[in-house]
This record gives C-alpha cells, structure tokens and sequence, in this order.
C-alpha cells in the first residue's frame, strides 16, 4: 500500500489489492503459509470455487440475482460444509434466503 497513489482509470488494480494482496501480504509478515486453492483459475472443471467479483454491482443493485446467488451458496454450504451450514442459516442477514 506504500506509496499505491496511482489513479486508475478502471479501480480494478485497487480492488485486487485490497481483496487479494492484502490478506497474503499479511501473511507473509507474520509466517503463516498460505496455499492456493486451484492450480489455473480459469480451468473449465472448477466446481468447488465461486467467483463472484464481477457479479457484486449486479447483486447490489438487483435483489432477484442476491437472492438466487445467496440461495445457491448456502447450498454448496450445505453440499460441501454441512458441519457449518445450520449455523450460517441462522444469522439473521441469511434466514430470508434459507
């Protein structure tokens, strides 16, 4: 972030820093080893990863894609962390959607 005064014309530098760099940057400073979860992340055969990085205007501004996506993810929860999933369904900000 040290000296990260450049303007973008597009903010997509911006956002990849803070929503990926950061959290390995921090990593690295204190030791703790970190992993990726996917060798290619464009391969065709993901079925465990969801990308949602494009899509978060669209579900901001459209309650019909928030809810569909939400719905979709509590159930990969429940498919692939059921231990979590009742949990999760729980929070008030989830319960619409379960």
């Amino acid at each position: 972030m040290t000296n990260n005064s450049e303007y973008p014309m597009e903010m997509i530098s911006q956002m990849v820093f803070a929503e990926q760099r950061t959290v390995s940057m921090c990593a690295k400073q204190m030791n703790i080893p970190i992993y990726h979860l996917l060798d290619d992340p464009f391969q065709s055969n993901n079925k465990i990863i969801t990308h949602i990085w494009g899509a978060k205007d669209t579900m901001r501004n459209r309650i019909g894609q928030r809810k569909l996506f939400c719905t979709t993810i509590l159930r990969k929860i429940q498919e692939f962390f059921p231990e979590y999933y009742e949990k999760i369904k729980a929070v008030e900000l989830f319960k619409c959607y379960s």
